[in-house]
């Protein structure tokens, strides 16, 4: 029983794995996803990640100011799982 338990734990976190990376492809770095991010980090509760997740958009904007987008498109999805779009948290600056 403990190893079917183990094995559906398993499976469960393998298929979602997939969804984040999706996520992270399906960032896009122009003024219209980062409007729809800095929408997100707002609603955030949790002050700590709220500043981290906007320490990665300032990064995210200078990178699309210096015309670097896939920089830019780590930093938005860096504040996106920070935000709670997905796992874990930002980079922290």
């Amino acid at each position: 029983m403990l190893k079917s338990t183990m094995f559906a734990a398993m499976l469960g976190i393998a298929m979602m794995a997939p969804a984040y990376a999706q996520d992270a492809l399906e960032m896009k770095c122009d003024e219209d996803s980062m409007k729809g991010l800095d929408t997100e980090i707002g609603k955030m509760t949790d002050k700590e990640k709220q500043t981290m997740a906007m320490n990665d958009m300032k990064m995210a904007r200078e990178a699309m100011a210096s015309n670097k987008m896939e920089d830019c498109t780590k930093f938005m999805g860096a504040a996106h799982q920070g935000s709670g779009g997905g796992q874990g948290g930002g980079s922290g600056g």
